[in-house]
């Protein structure tokens, strides 16, 4: 009885191990494996990787065309002090992953640190 309570417990951590530990990539994802704050790798390609649960840490970023739109035009004023509304839209795609995470956290402590962003 001893034993067969052995068996399952470590079959039990040994599945826990496993699904923290394997994580898929979509054909429309990059993902950045960071290893306790540094990164380790970038996978652009498709598949089922696998990790060290716990001291890995992954991030996710779409590899399409991301559009970022405003719902309400901005008002600007002419050189003859008139109204104008501007709609205006961004779109761009990001090349390289592990460029694009480290320029964003330093944008977003930046933003933190001037008080345009409340944490």
């Amino acid at each position: 009885m001893k034993n067969l309570t052995n068996i399952l417990v470590t079959a039990l951590v040994a599945l826990l191990f496993l699904m923290t530990s394997a994580y898929t990539v979509d054909q429309a994802q990059f993902v950045v494996v960071k290893r306790l704050g540094e990164i380790v790798s970038v996978k652009k390609s498709p598949g089922l990787y696998f990790k060290v649960p716990f001291i890995d840490d992954i991030k996710r970023f779409d590899n399409r065309i991301v559009t970022l739109d405003w719902e309400q035009p901005a008002k600007f004023i002419t050189s003859e002090n008139k109204y104008m509304l501007v709609d205006s839209f961004v779109k761009w795609r990001i090349i390289d992953p592990a460029k694009y995470y480290v320029q964003l956290k330093r944008a977003v402590r930046l933003l933190l640190k001037i008080g345009f962003l409340k944490w």
